[in-house]
């Protein structure tokens, strides 16, 4: 700590004078806060929206922040302050760990988010401009035609609907949205919004079914996968039963 603010431990000890070395005005420092019995209204006066609870304690808390003052140009700080409790739970001191992170602030600057942004962008932009074009294909061609007659003219609206719900939990909910309109069949108003809801909540059946599942699944590998989304399949299910009877009998 000596190296980190170059002030020495006997200028400290046994005084109040701990926030000299990290701000100009005299304040409470996180290791006072979390002593204090309400320490997330102080916690969130001073330092705003810089500090979060321990994941593993529920009554220490962490912040991160640049101090200027400190020597090299200022410093980023990660601090971690927790209590010390009596055997009643009674706080009766506290501890605060220190960590200089300014490194990896350095090499945070090199990571640029527009780039890997714009690279994202690009590979959604692709990706409906094909799927786009090969609707636009098959109704050229007239297989949408044929399909509209065998859905809703054989089978009925209401089944019809339904059934592209389930289709859309293969195939991305919006490339098939994009072929109903495209198919244009005759129903009524409230038929209409059941497709808007089927597709809507039917791609969410499966992790594949929806842009936003797959981009899930690519940004955070390894947590959250297609066979961590089956877990969930019979109550989404359940959900889309549920709003088809609610909006069957709403209409």
């Amino acid at each position: 700590m000596e190296e980190l603010t170059q002030a020495g431990a006997l200028d400290r000890i046994g005084t109040r004078d701990q926030w000299k070395s990290f701000y100009p005005e005299k304040r409470p420092v996180l290791c006072d806060i979390v002593m204090d019995g309400s320490p997330d209204v102080l916690a969130g006066k001073f330092y705003g929206g810089k500090y979060h609870i321990n994941d593993l304690l529920e009554k220490a808390l962490e912040a991160s922040d640049f101090f200027p003052s400190l020597a090299g140009g200022g410093k980023w700080l990660s601090f971690t302050a927790a209590p010390v409790t009596d055997e009643k739970e009674n706080v009766i001191a506290a501890v605060e760990i220190i960590e200089d992170v300014s490194e990896l602030h350095k090499e945070a600057r090199h990571f640029d988010i527009m780039e890997r942004v714009s690279r994202a962008e690009w590979d959604t932009l692709l990706f409906f401009y094909g799927v786009i074009l090969c609707v636009g294909g098959l109704a050229q061609f007239g297989y949408l035609g044929l399909l509209s007659h065998s859905m809703y003219t054989n089978l009925g609206f209401t089944f019809a609907n339904v059934l592209v719900g389930v289709v859309s939990a293969v195939v991305d909910n919006i490339p098939i949205m994009f072929s109903i309109l495209t198919m244009n069949p005759d129903m009524p108003v409230d038929q209409w919004l059941l497709v808007t809801l089927t597709t809507g909540v039917g791609g969410s059946l499966l992790s594949i079914g929806s842009a936003a599942g797959v981009a899930l699944m690519g940004t955070a590998r390894g947590t959250y996968t297609f066979g961590a989304h089956l877990k969930w399949t019979p109550v989404i299910a359940m959900g889309y039963a549920a709003g088809i009877l609610c909006h069957l009998l709403l209409n």
